[in-house]
């Protein structure tokens, strides 16, 4: 399996199957092209805080809190989230809006259904979180 996002962080709690791992925003970011657009003026503002499965191969060794530990995240399932995040929204907006120009209805009330569309795409994602939020993603490599 490839793992093509990893992050440098510190475990900050300890269950049985996940740790609690602490990631500097932008701490990874010193290469990125676009990193002003998460980090306007180069300073991260805040740590994040992520939960990863540990490895059934690893579950015999033992973590501590305070040790740095590396996580990394699957190419299809970064996919999803940017698939989830990003493109369902686009897609919402335009066919949104679209099919109430379809409908006949004047342009400004065709871009206001665009929009109710994707605020309410939001708003189920939202109810949702904790469903989405429930299998961590994240795996301790290191």
């Amino acid at each position: 399996m490839e793992y093509s996002l990893r992050h440098h962080g510190i475990v900050t709690g300890i269950s049985s199957r996940t740790l609690s791992v602490s990631i500097a925003s932008g701490a990874d970011c010193s290469g990125c092209a676009v990193k002003s657009v998460c980090h306007p003026g180069g300073k991260p503002q805040d740590e994040i805080i992520v939960k990863a499965t540990i490895p059934r191969s690893e579950r015999t060794s033992n973590f501590h809190i305070g040790d740095k530990v590396e996580i990394s995240i699957t190419t299809s399932k970064r996919m999803r989230a940017i698939l989830m995040a990003l493109v369902m929204p686009c897609l919402l907006l335009v066919c949104g809006t679209f099919t109430a120009i379809w409908l006949g209805t004047s342009q400004t009330m065709a871009a206001t259904m665009g929009i109710a569309v994707t605020a309410i795409y939001y708003i189920i994602l939202y109810i949702c979180r904790d469903r989405l939020l429930a299998n961590p993603e994240w795996i301790v490599s290191g």
